[in-house]
């Protein structure tokens, strides 16, 4: 028999997922292609690099004069009217600002007595592991989280036990139309030689995070 855990939900903000500013949403090979130079950055240093932020636009077109907008103004008897592209213009965060913004709550975690069930994005998961199975900073961006699998840690006086139940294997999840998630952005060799990526590569082709 299954002894059932019923939960109360919460919404966390801290559990937000890493926001990579004018990259949010990208592929790393969208980044690479648009953006070669903050690729290369971010690989050289995961844990602390940032995105750049975004930026406000302001477009102008020309209209008829019948035109509905909230904002126009007339010139020469042309109406211009005025269409502003907001993108949001906070800085990125970096792998260290979310495990700044995460330590709160991994306090709260500890402290709490009943279990605890965090759903949240592979950034978020990999600094949390990393915190409770004591890993070092540096090695948190690095982290393995396979999709459809419950990770399980059970506090001990030296750490946690860990054990995995899959959920869905990989064989299913591909019939379901899911892919398997990619653990981290390619990183540079050693050799700082400049490296080439097939056009299907999953890691060049999978969400930035």
């Amino acid at each position: 028999p299954v002894d059932w855990v019923q939960f109360r939900p919460m919404v966390k903000r801290n559990l937000d997922e890493l926001y990579a500013g004018i990259c949010d949403g990208m592929t790393y090979k969208e980044i690479e292609t648009l953006f070669p130079e903050e690729f290369a950055l971010r690989q050289e240093d995961k844990l602390t690099y940032r995105y750049p932020r975004g930026a406000c636009v302001l477009i102008i077109y020309y209209a008829e004069k019948n035109t509905h907008t909230h904002i126009s103004f007339l010139m020469n008897n042309t109406f211009f009217v005025c269409v502003f592209l907001f993108v949001n213009n906070h800085k990125g965060e970096s792998y260290m600002d979310v495990t700044l913004r995460l330590e709160p709550l991994a306090h709260e975690m500890e402290r709490t007595q009943e279990p605890v069930l965090v759903i949240g994005h592979q950034g978020i998961l990999r600094i949390l592991y990393a915190y409770f199975m004591g890993l070092s900073r540096a090695e948190a961006p690095y982290v393995s989280i396979p999709l459809n699998t419950v990770i399980q840690l059970t506090p001990h006086p030296y750490g946690c036990h860990e054990s995995r139940v899959c959920l869905m294997k990989k064989e299913e999840m591909l019939d379901d139309g899911q892919d398997e998630p990619v653990t981290s952005m390619p990183v540079r060799p050693h050799n700082h030689q400049p490296h080439t990526y097939a056009a299907t590569d999953p890691i060049m082709n999978a969400p930035s995070c």
